[in-house]
């Protein structure tokens, strides 16, 4: 490409949107097993707290809380993250889309994954299930809380 031609070929474009997509999954993967090693230690510090009879009462209330806030707080930020690999999903699947004269949808990633997806026997992803655990672990902390109050 050069660089006085202003144009961006679909292959450059696809090639960024993958190399985006990527990042973005990783970083979703990566937060996912963030969140996961924070609520543990988060959890095993309830236990702890709440067997403990020398600890003063406001400080058993605050890792329940805190446990749901964290919850609370990755959430936002998976939600984010999701909206940004949505995007990324619709960009390469337009790109796709122009090619769908030339390829069969068995060779276009998107369109492929698609049909797939709306014939399977349970439709269900990864943001079905973070989004349950995020609640799970929630709704935890908040039980966690009331009876400690």
């Amino acid at each position: 490409m050069n660089i006085n031609d202003k144009s961006i070929t679909d292959s450059v474009l696809l090639s960024q949107y993958w190399a985006y997509f990527q990042l973005q999954s990783s970083q979703r993967m990566q937060m996912i097993n963030f969140y996961i090693t924070i609520e543990i230690v988060l959890i095993g510090a309830c236990f702890t707290v709440a067997s403990l009879d020398s600890i003063s009462h406001w400080m058993a209330c605050v890792v329940p809380l805190f446990i749901s806030f964290t919850s609370l707080a990755f959430y936002g930020l998976d939600r984010r993250t999701r909206k940004l690999l949505h995007w990324c999903n619709e960009c390469i699947l337009n790109i796709e889309n122009k090619y769908k004269s030339i390829y069969n949808d068995d060779e276009l990633l998107m369109t492929y994954s698609l049909s797939k997806r709306n014939t399977a026997f349970f439709n269900g992803t990864y943001t079905m299930w973070f989004d349950l655990f995020y609640i799970v672990i929630g709704l935890f902390g908040l039980i966690s809380f009331l009876i400690i109050l």
